[in-house]
């Protein structure tokens, strides 16, 4: 969810694309007057504008004598540093869910030795950070088909991936559809090998998006089992 001032550039960052069953909700106010029927030309006409038509822009949907405030940059004191910097530790629970297994590009996730398993969390962002959200990465399926083993795996690699980054968010696409519901991608025969799935991801500081991507492609091919040998409950620990 996102507002969009068409006379703030900045706030189009965050809608690079509109996809398939996306809500969109446009509001018109004429601020000089009271011109319903205005409002009403103005927001057919953004409709037809997003659905790729052509239209005429009637020039009474500018007003060059208004201009949209921005809130003045103010600079804040810096707290102060303390000893353990950029997150916090857990120990870890050999029996529960907070046992994690670290996984390296070259093998597969291997379980971390008892008293040393960790989870580094990230500092609260500041105020004031901008929001936004990467390009469309494409994952291609390698396996014969994307089967629920496929489908496990993907879940358990978003699980880790937001349990590290958990102010960000993961959109995934496929052929131009916004999959709210993973298990939805499981439907024998849907995801074929060579389909690409895509996604994006949200947020203000966007990290681990190269990891992401090459841990959902392993997730998306006949290695997909690596991802799978955690009991219920127990988080990957692969960023």
């Amino acid at each position: 969810r996102f507002a969009i001032n068409p006379k703030d550039d900045d706030s189009w960052e965050r809608a690079r694309e509109i996809h398939k069953d996306q809500l969109l909700v446009i509001y018109a106010k004429v601020l000089k007057e009271k011109n319903p029927k205005l409002e009403a030309e103005a927001m057919k006409t953004l409709q037809s504008l997003i659905a790729g038509k052509d239209v005429f822009i009637n020039k009474e949907f500018i007003d060059k004598t208004i201009v949209p405030r921005k809130a003045p940059s103010k600079s804040k004191p810096q707290p102060q540093q303390k000893t353990q910097q950029g997150g916090f530790q857990m120990t870890p629970d050999l029996e529960g869910p907070s046992v994690r297994f670290a996984a390296t590009p070259a093998t597969a996730p291997t379980l971390s030795e008892p008293g040393s398993a960790q989870v580094q969390g990230r500092a609260p962002q500041k105020g004031g950070s901008k929001k936004t959200i990467t390009p469309k990465y494409a994952v291609q399926v390698s396996n014969e088909l994307f089967h629920n083993g496929n489908v496990e795996a993907w879940k358990k690699i978003l699980e880790s991936y937001q349990t590290k980054y958990p102010d960000l968010t993961v959109h995934i696409m496929y052929e131009g559809e916004v999959i709210n519901d993973i298990n939805s991608l499981f439907k024998w025969g849907k995801v074929k090998h060579g389909d690409s799935i895509f996604f994006q991801v949200s947020g203000e500081e966007i990290l681990g998006v190269s990891k992401l991507q090459k841990y959902l492609y392993e997730g998306a091919s006949q290695r997909y089992t690596q991802f799978l040998k955690l009991g219920v409950g127990r988080v990957l620990n692969l960023f």
